[in-house]
């Protein structure tokens, strides 16, 4: 009895140094990452990385330092980049902002000799942009429409936000925002060119600006008014709908 207690004891000690172990098991692509570090990053700056808290070492503060470093260098013009960015697209991460984050924080708790939650990290970024992709693809889908539904010599109206001050921006995923007439803009104009892209981004109109709410407003920093041209690109937060009644003046012009 006596040797069979010893054999599980030593049994689950060796589960536990096991499980220990697994937990510091980091995938091989992270541990290039953390040998590219230490090469590249001077044994100094590491010390202190490492003895920062971790709400220092988010990416907002290394942005622009090591972050940026790691990105041009190693995402990116690197023999290892198509590796390394594999690993992120298999784990469901495809903005290298995002990788460069990942790797930093994972090289700070890796210098500290603790978990790297990569599970956890991942799904923070994933949870980040869903949002902002379900937003994309609403307006992919209303881009795709409006070049449909506008023909040359429509006339329409454009409702656009004005946010903190007098200039018109196309803020994006943006959608939900109601007009309100005492700050925001309403343009009107005719339709006088469409530009096709077999991408979103590119799709747009030109329009022949007939009337503007707020002589004073600039559009895209720029100061436009009746007479002028505006091109407006059709993946929008902007709301635009063509008039069913036209405008009286606008029906002899040739444009």
């Amino acid at each position: 009895m006596k040797h069979t207690i010893q054999i599980l004891i030593s049994l689950f000690i060796t589960l536990m140094i096991a499980s220990c172990n697994q937990k510091h098991e980091y995938p091989k692509e992270l541990k290039y990452c953390f040998e590219y570090l230490n090469e590249h990053w001077d044994p100094q700056e590491i010390e202190i990385f490492k003895n920062m808290s971790k709400e220092d070492t988010t990416p907002k503060n290394y942005h622009f330092g090591m972050g940026r470093h790691l990105r041009n260098n190693l995402i990116r013009n690197h023999v290892y980049s198509e590796t390394l960015q594999a690993y992120f697209n298999r784990n469901g991460i495809f903005h290298q902002d995002d990788m460069s984050g990942i790797i930093l924080s994972s090289y700070h708790k890796y210098l500290n000799k603790k978990d790297l939650e990569l599970e956890k990290q991942f799904e923070f970024y994933i949870s980040f942009w869903e949002p902002i992709l379900a937003c994309e693809k609403i307006q992919d889908s209303l881009a795709k429409k409006y070049f449909e539904d506008f023909d040359l010599k429509d006339t329409i109206q454009v409702l656009i936000p004005i946010r903190g001050g007098t200039g018109a921006f196309d803020y994006s995923c943006y959608l939900d925002w109601v007009f309100n007439d005492s700050s925001d803009l309403k343009i009107t104009g005719v339709v006088v060119n469409k530009n096709f892209s077999d991408t979103t981004d590119r799709l747009n109109i030109q329009l022949h600006l007939l009337t503007k709410s707020k002589r004073d407003a600039k559009v895209f920093s720029r100061h436009v008014q009746s007479g002028d041209t505006l091109s407006i690109q059709l993946k929008t937060s902007w709301k635009l709908k063509k008039m069913h009644r036209k405008l009286n003046f606008v029906e002899n012009q040739n444009f």
